[in-house]
């Protein structure tokens, strides 16, 4: 078993709006609580903790991050939207298999939930970095 290591926050995650900021680390934290279910080489049920605040808390976060886009008239709001729609497609499709069968490997979705988050904040995020810095959001 390959061991996951913890994110660590940096810098280079910052995307210069505070609240932002913070969220993104309070995603990090959940998914840094799913890595600790993948070490102990555990599976994720519907009564996960772990993955249940992983869920609740991306939908508050990104609905947030919508909210302060439009708000600012961010011109790539659509295409942001879409891609949390992805997201949240995902997590909500690595539900099923667990209704199913009562669990699924931490693994699978320690893997998808970070992949798509730590990409997600470094690319696309990123794009509305300059954006808000120019509309004096912070």
């Amino acid at each position: 078993m390959t061991e996951k290591k913890k994110i660590i926050w940096t810098d280079e995650y910052s995307v210069g709006v505070q609240e932002l900021d913070k969220q993104h680390q309070r995603l990090i934290g959940s998914i840094n609580a799913l890595s600790d279910l993948v070490n102990n080489d555990e599976i994720v049920t519907l009564e996960s903790e772990p993955y249940n605040v992983l869920i609740w808390f991306a939908r508050e976060h990104l609905h947030y991050e919508e909210f302060l886009l439009k708000k600012h008239s961010y011109p790539l709001t659509v295409q942001h939207k879409k891609q949390h729609e992805f997201y949240l497609d995902g997590l909500d499709a690595l539900t099923e298999p667990i209704k199913k069968t009562g669990g699924v490997p931490a693994k699978v979705c320690y893997d998808f939930a970070c992949d798509w988050l730590i990409q997600h904040i470094l690319v696309e995020d990123m794009k509305y970095k300059p954006f808000f810095e120019e509309k004096g959001v912070n």
